[in-house]
């Protein structure tokens, strides 16, 4: 299995709709959509929060506490992440990678985001922005899902 892995993302579809959530390798943890125009699922930017280590924690509840913990190193990473980001992403070399440096001990934090075409890549130094902004509020809006 390998190292455990949780993914914190939040993407942008065409229709304007917008998922955020956790998974657990590939069980979804923590989710919140809210609903575009109409059904066009494609999506236009993402963001993800990948993280890895051996101690990060699996139940939904846990996995929310856990990330509302970690929002003092987590937003400084996020923000040098939204300065590197303010102008946009270059489509010749997506996606954008960034590993956070000062993490707790063990943990492994990359920052990975990419856009469709040029307009959504201008968008994405702003969502990454915006999720550091309002993280704490992102977080506690993320509705726990059954787990199998």
């Amino acid at each position: 299995m390998g190292k455990p892995k949780l993914i914190f993302y939040r993407q942008q579809r065409v229709d304007g709709g917008v998922r955020t959530g956790v998974d657990w390798h590939d069980y979804s943890l923590l989710q919140h959509f809210d609903r575009g125009d109409d059904e066009d699922s494609s999506l236009l930017w993402y963001v993800d929060l990948r993280f890895s280590g051996p101690r990060l924690p699996k139940d939904p509840d846990d996995v929310r506490q856990w990330l509302i913990e970690q929002e003092p190193w987590l937003l400084d990473a996020i923000d040098h992440a939204a300065r590197d980001l303010e102008v946009g992403i270059d489509a010749d070399v997506l996606p954008y990678k960034r590993r956070c440096s000062e993490t707790p001990a063990g943990i492994n934090v990359e920052l990975v985001a990419s856009a469709q075409r040029r307009v959504p890549g201008l968008q994405v130094g702003k969502a990454v922005r915006h999720i550091g902004r309002y993280w704490r509020r992102i977080i506690e809006s993320l509705e726990a899902l059954a787990v199998e």
